[in-house]
C-alpha cells in the first residue's frame, strides 16, 4: 500500500523511510542516510532525483512529503 513521508517539521525516522522507500526490509534495519536512502530517492513515487552518497542532505526537506510504495 502506497504512502507518504511525513512533512518537514515533524521527527521521521531513517529506518522507515528506508522501509517506505523500498530499500529495506523492515523498518528497524540499520540504515545510512545519504549511502541509502538518498541514493534511493528516486525510488520515490514523486519522480524525485537520488541525492549521491556523500552528499549533504537533511531527512525532512530531502524526503518529508514525498509518496512512497510502501506505508510509512
Amino acid at each position: 500500500m502506497p504512502g507518504t513521508l511525513p512533512n518537514t517539521g515533524q521527527e521521521i525516522s531513517l529506518g522507515r523511510i528506508g522501509y517506505a522507500l523500498g530499500i529495506n526490509p523492515n523498518a528497524t534495519t540499520q540504515t545510512r542516510l545519504n549511502a541509502d536512502v538518498g541514493v534511493g530517492r528516486n525510488r520515490s513515487l514523486s519522480g524525485v532525483a537520488s541525492i549521491a552518497s556523500g552528499s549533504q542532505s537533511a531527512e525532512s526537506t530531502d524526503f518529508g512529503g514525498l509518496q512512497t510504495p510502501n506505508t510509512y
